[in-house]
């Protein structure tokens, strides 16, 4: 099941992409995917001919962009979008969602290994420490 979800996930990058090249209607979420993609040019040859990629390790790095930006989007934990446009000034927005999702993986990979909720307030903590 779960190769099975992330394959549609996947699928769903590309589909998104294919639409953008297309210059075809794009969904709010497909326009949110196409954004991420634009800023990866490194990750176009992969996201158009996804069954020569061995490494599909740059899905992850997309969907946290995508999770990010969604916290971002909501101030949720109440308090991210400051951190985030203070970083963001001193290093640019790309580079600050960078070292801000670098904390993230690390938030949700320690809250999944012990199955209990990411703590948002540790979470803030650490992302006012980068």
């Amino acid at each position: 099941m779960i190769n099975q979800n992330q394959q549609a996930l996947r699928d769903y990058y590309t589909v998104s992409w294919k639409k953008h090249r297309e210059q075809l209607p794009l969904t709010d979420l497909e326009r949110q995917i196409v954004e991420v993609i634009i800023e990866h040019p490194e990750y176009h040859t992969f996201i158009e001919h996804p069954q020569e990629c061995d490494d599909k390790g740059f899905y992850l790095h997309l969907g946290l962009h995508l999770g990010l930006r969604e916290q971002l989007n909501t101030n949720r934990p109440a308090g991210i979008l400051t951190i985030f446009k203070a970083l963001s000034e001193k290093i640019g927005a790309h580079e600050a969602e960078h070292k801000m999702m670098s904390v993230l993986e690390a938030a949700l990979w320690e809250a999944q290994k012990n199955n209990v909720m990411p703590s948002e307030e540790e979470y803030l903590k650490a992302l006012r420490k980068i």
